[in-house]
């Protein structure tokens, strides 16, 4: 009956960012509310993979933040490129589900990696703004990226760990070019997330 121990195993099964969502979306909507009882029922759920439930609230939450922005087609038009991607990978972090890449129709040669951040927290999508220290590498799509915890990189991030992205080739659909590999495979790429919302990253 302990609260930690559950919650642990369920960290350790769902990893810190899928566990929040369950948190913000099922327990404050449960009698149960976040106790260990709730944490047994999540992980065993989890673990068993039976049931299965789309949130179509926190859908609608987090589209809704691009209407905020824009009215009529203009939030369709965001929406779209914000999100209409193929190609692409995922990470998290803390809070934040971020896109990286991915094959688009309207890229340009020197166009540089296209990002979006979903914020769970703050049920917010945006694309966030690069540091004046930022790389800018070209757009890409079929590339390989996960999150690590490198010691070498600096130290103003908004989390301890930063997205490793390698390969990858152009992902512009309608251009001869497409599938022309990336140059300098073998260099390692990072993109740490400089504000807590992302907002800001870094490319290093």
């Amino acid at each position: 009956n302990s609260k930690e121990l559950w919650k642990g195993l369920c960290s350790f099964l769902l990893g810190d960012t899928t566990l929040m969502l369950h948190e913000a979306s099922w327990s404050s909507s449960s009698t149960l509310g976040s106790t260990a009882e709730f944490y047994r029922r999540l992980f065993r759920a989890a673990w068993s993979c039976e049931d299965f439930c789309y949130d179509h609230r926190l859908r609608r939450s987090l589209l809704m933040s691009l209407q905020n922005e824009a009215e009529g087609e203009g939030s369709r038009n965001q929406s779209t490129e914000l999100l209409c991607m193929s190609g692409h990978s995922s990470e998290t972090l803390g809070p934040l589900v971020i896109q990286i890449g991915g094959m688009r129709n309207s890229l340009q040669p020197d166009d540089i990696v296209h990002v979006t951040v979903i914020n769970l927290q703050n049920r917010q999508i945006l694309r966030p703004t690069l540091t004046e220290d930022s790389l800018k590498p070209l757009q890409r799509m079929r590339h390989a990226s996960c999150v690590v915890m490198p010691n070498s990189l600096p130290q103003d991030a908004a989390f301890p760990g930063a997205i490793l992205v390698l390969g990858g080739h152009d992902a512009n659909t309608r251009a001869s070019r497409l599938g022309t590999p990336r140059p300098a495979m073998r260099r390692l790429m990072f993109l740490q997330v400089t504000k807590d919302d992302g907002s800001q990253i870094r490319w290093i």
